[in-house]
């Protein structure tokens, strides 16, 4: 643990965990617990229906089976966003040549995966994600496979998790809001900006 007001590391008394090493997981905190999603080492991949997570609390490892009917497949090279009680997975990297483009939402209060019903232009992994206030996801970048090799990508997706504001709507709609797609480094979403997911 890094103590910023000391400007030091120090060792944190944890239990060792059954879980195996892994490379290019993602983690997100939730209400004292750092849940880990994915990762590898780097193949085979770590099934997402069982997250790992670590309490800050008892500094203890432990686990939930996820009660999805369905669960995305594992991966490494994912991005992993939390919005509120929602954690959303986009893309990733199952094993060589193969990327995903589909998106998942899981619940941290029902601990059930959902699949979204819309994929993204791209197989893409390597990206990063930010979600704004506003429960919009921003990817950027990262790589897809053409013909069996590996390509950097400067593109720019944005997703709309949630149902915008009144406020939101009302400000596009008076042509106030700022456009994303500015140059030609950048591409909308098309008919991914708005997903209502329930």
């Amino acid at each position: 643990m890094y103590k910023i007001c000391m400007k030091t590391w120090h060792n944190t008394a944890y239990h060792r965990n059954n879980y195996s090493g892994r490379y290019r997981h993602e983690s997100v905190h939730h209400n004292g617990k750092i849940f880990i999603f994915g990762g590898g080492s780097p193949f085979p991949t770590e099934h997402l229906n069982v997250v790992p997570y670590f309490d800050l609390q008892s500094n203890k490892w432990s686990a939930i089976l996820a009660g999805s009917a369905q669960n995305p497949e594992g991966r490494v090279a994912h991005s992993c966003n939390k919005i509120n009680n929602y954690v959303i997975v986009t893309g990733g990297q199952k094993k060589p040549n193969f990327a995903f483009h589909d998106i998942w939402i899981f619940d941290l209060v029902y601990l059930v995966w959902h699949q979204l019903n819309v994929s993204l232009p791209r197989q893409i992994f390597f990206h990063s994600g930010a979600v704004t206030d506003n429960a919009h996801l921003y990817l950027f970048g990262g790589s897809q496979y053409i013909n069996g090799t590996a390509h950097r990508l400067n593109v720019t997706y944005r997703v709309v998790i949630f149902v915008p504001t009144l406020e939101e709507l009302s400000l596009k709609a008076a042509g106030k809001s700022t456009a994303i797609c500015q140059t030609k480094s950048y591409q909308c979403l098309g008919s991914l900006k708005f997903f209502f997911h329930y």
